[in-house]
């Protein structure tokens, strides 16, 4: 069985920050989606208007698996897109593990004011907004783990949390 693990969070919560972590500790292999759609839309593609990117992933994520056993990647949460890729993934035969992230506005803002990484470019009042919905979802959408990113120990945790739910 191969494994999907998708780390949900707002803008700057740590989700790339604890990709990194999985396949540094667990060697789970990081689909980094801000590099991929730089990518597609260096070569002049264009985002579905309902769907985003989805399909691409989808199809970058099960790409993937065909010569590894666990993969991860991120989604911000705030779209209707994210919260179909794991039913698309698991209709396609992959178990699948969600992780929220959880960080108050004032971190988040404060982390993506000092990010030096190329990512996919975001104003800070459309930061803001992501942030807002991923919140408003909260309630909706329920996921295995939920984890407050804010403090300096939440990579070792949600890694401690996969490596036992791995082995099970």
């Amino acid at each position: 069985m191969t494994t999907v693990v998708i780390v949900y969070g707002p803008k700057a919560a740590g989700k790339s920050y604890l990709s990194r972590a999985l396949e540094g500790e667990l060697g789970i292999y990081h689909i980094d989606p801000d590099t991929l759609v730089l990518e597609w839309i260096k070569q002049g593609l264009r985002a579905d208007l309902e769907n985003g990117w989805l399909q691409e992933i989808v199809a970058a994520v099960k790409f993937a698996l065909e010569t590894r056993n666990a993969v991860s990647l991120e989604a911000t949460g705030a779209w209707d897109s994210d919260w179909k890729l794991p039913e698309l993934l698991k209709d396609a035969g992959h178990d699948v593990i969600t992780i929220r992230l959880l960080i108050d506005r004032a971190t988040a803002m404060a982390r993506l004011s000092a990010r030096q990484e190329t990512r996919v470019p975001v104003s800070a009042s459309e930061a803001e907004r992501i942030w807002n919905e991923t919140n408003a979802r909260r309630n909706s959408q329920n996921v295995d783990l939920e984890i407050d990113a804010a403090g300096s120990d939440f990579a070792e945790r949600a890694v401690r949390y996969l490596s036992e739910k791995l082995r099970a």
